[in-house]
């Protein structure tokens, strides 16, 4: 409960937090490891998901301490979940419960277990530390930054528009690992990257703010353009196509001789849409036209 300033108790609405809480998460781990950088001088591999390891230390080493990696795999395995939706159930039913032990018990048991990898722990920990440096965030960096996040490989390759969550998640993935910052820091780079004159801002939805970049609305704009353009494949009635049904045929040949470059098809799950598009890619290839076929899922394309 939430004591306001109305002097009610309510219930603390947490849909904004649980919105921010995996952008936390990534803002935490980029943080730490400028910390241990600048503390230890350790260096760091790719980021990953907002993580990443430190460089030097023994596979085996890392994988007795990704506790929590190998129960979600196993319980995938048992299960046969795949996916980022099984992957977070797997991760609810695995999460163990507070051990209670102190820090000197759990000490002396992370050493235990280290020495059923490397030799001497104390010497694989002392061979990664003092590699490195930490440096400070520069305005170079962050300008190479921006060039990446709003090209067209960047934020909106496989999204059409973002919230500022997302925006901060995708620089923290592009500062090099082990860069000096701060919570401010990073507040100050995001605002100043949404200000950039190749974002565009979008309608707000409710108190949710999303952005888009002119390299998005430009393919969008050329595409636009391009369905105005009368299509140069040939137009030519398709032969009666055995197995589909009146309906399924009216939509290939409704397709097959249509002028437009772009011409959008409808239906639920279950019309036959697929065996549809199969019989209007037969007809193109009768026609001597190369057909390239994609979807949303790869199973779906090759189809």
């Amino acid at each position: 409960l939430l004591h306001g300033r109305d002097d009610r108790w309510s219930a603390l609405d947490t849909r904004a937090l649980f919105r921010a809480q995996r952008t936390a998460g990534y803002l935490y781990q980029a943080v730490l490891r400028g910390e241990l950088t600048g503390r230890l001088g350790v260096g760091w591999g790719p980021v990953r998901n907002g993580m990443a390891e430190i460089t030097g230390m023994p596979v085996g080493l890392l994988r007795e301490f990704s506790t929590r990696r190998r129960a979600i795999e196993d319980h995938l395995d048992r299960t046969g979940g795949h996916g980022v939706g099984a992957a977070q159930i797997a991760c609810l039913a695995t999460r163990p419960a507070k051990s209670g032990r102190s820090v000197d018990e759990l000490r002396d048991g992370w050493s235990a277990r280290a020495a059923a990898h490397v030799r001497d722990p104390r010497r694989s920990v002392a061979a990664v530390t003092g590699r490195t440096r930490a440096s400070e965030l520069q305005a170079e960096a962050l300008a190479g930054c921006a060039g990446v996040l709003f090209g067209p490989a960047g934020i909106t390759e496989k999204q059409s528009s973002f919230d500022r969550g997302e925006l901060t998640r995708a620089l923290l993935e592009l500062i090099p690992a082990g860069i000096s910052l701060t919570h401010d820091q990073v507040e100050a780079a995001v605002e100043a990257l949404l200000t950039d004159e190749r974002v565009l801002p979008l309608l707000a939805a409710g108190d949710i703010r999303r952005w888009t970049t002119t390299e998005l609305a430009h393919t969008e704009l050329a595409t636009l353009t391009l369905a105005d353009q009368p299509s140069a494949v040939p137009v030519a009635t398709p032969a009666q196509a055995t197995g589909l049904s009146p309906v399924q045929q009216r939509a290939v040949t409704h397709l097959a001789t249509s002028p437009a470059t772009v011409d959008v098809v409808l239906g639920p799950a279950g019309a036959g849409k697929t065996a549809m598009l199969g019989a209007l890619h037969n007809h193109y290839r009768s026609l001597g036209v190369p057909v390239l076929g994609a979807c949303l899922a790869a199973v779906a394309a090759r189809r």
